[in-house]
Formats: C-alpha cells, sequence, structure tokens
C-alpha cells in the first residue's frame, strides 16, 4: 500500500523536524558532556581512533628510532592498526590473543632491541623491569586524555619467552 501525496508530505516534515531535534540534542550533549565523557573508557581510544595524524606525530621520533611498537592489549593494537596502520604487536600478558599476535610479529627478531609499550593507564614500571636492561616512563595528551609510554631498553626475549610465552 502506497503513501498518499498529503501522506507523504506529513511524514517528511516529521522527519525533518526529528531529524533536527535528535541533531541538536546529540550537539548539545557533545558540547555540554564532554568532561562527563573523559571519565569513560571509551573516550581514552578517541585520540587515536579518530585522530591519527596527531597520534601517529607523537609515536613517529619512536619509530623512526626503530623501536618495537606495542600495546599491552590486542583491542588497543587493533584499533591502532587499523586507523594508523602501523602492526602495534601485543606486550605481556595482554590478552588471550596475544600468542596470535605474536605470530604477527616474531619477537625473538627484537632481542636486545628497544620497544616502546602505548598503554592507557600510569604504568607500574616493576612489570616491565624484568624484560629490559633499562625502563622509563613518559607521557603525552592528546585531546584531554593522557597515554603512558613505556620505553624499554634492551629487551630481553629469553627471558620474556620463558615467563610470558
Amino acid at each position: 500500500m502506497w503513501l498518499s501525496r498529503e501522506e507523504l508530505v506529513k511524514s517528511l516534515k516529521f522527519m525533518a523536524w526529528f531529524g533536527t531535534i535528535l541533531i541538536v540534542a546529540v550537539a548539545a550533549f557533545m558540547a555540554f558532556a564532554s568532561d562527563a565523557w573523559k571519565q569513560q573508557a571509551l573516550y581514552e581510544s578517541i585520540g587515536f581512533e579518530f585522530k591519527p595524524e596527531e597520534f601517529a606525530g607523537m609515536i613517529q621520533p619512536y619509530e623512526s628510532q626503530q623501536f618495537l611498537l606495542a600495546t599491552d592489549s590486542y583491542s588497543s593494537s587493533a584499533i591502532i592498526f587499523e586507523r594508523y596502520g602501523k602492526n602495534f604487536t601485543v606486550f605481556g600478558d595482554g590478552s588471550r590473543q596475544v600468542l596470535q599476535n605474536d605470530t604477527i610479529t616474531e619477537l625473538s627478531r627484537y632481542s636486545g632491541r628497544n620497544v616502546l609499550i602505548l598503554l592507557k593507564s600510569e604504568p607500574d614500571l616493576m612489570q616491565f623491569i624484568p624484560y629490559f636492561k633499562t625502563v622509563e616512563s613518559r607521557q603525552f595528551r592528546l585531546h584531554g586524555v593522557t597515554f603512558y609510554l613505556v620505553l624499554g631498553y634492551g629487551f630481553d626475549y629469553p627471558f620474556y619467552r620463558d615467563s610470558v610465552l
């Protein structure tokens, strides 16, 4: 059954008004509730989710120094790969997909090399010290979110293999 011309016009007017109200409501929510969004875990991924070029600018200096790029979770690595276009391996226990990720990045090739581990929360450097000769932490802010970098120098792959893999 088809709508009459009059019913079609009424429907289109309703959709236009309803759509406008929704757009205004979402815009107002985003503008006035941005501080509330910053408290949500989802907001942490926005930096590298929607602004990959800005994220790349923060990571590029380490990449040019031949650091192995990593995160502590498979989901973060997958999102970064999708948006940034570079493989970030999963370092540590990460998640149950860490072994699958290890088939992409053969970590044994990085024994003795430097590793950058990107984290969304402040790191406990004691978790990383056993796997490197020296470790340091840095941070940067992107769109109100603080990201943490663990820079590990001199990766001890045999110890990592025996204790994590």
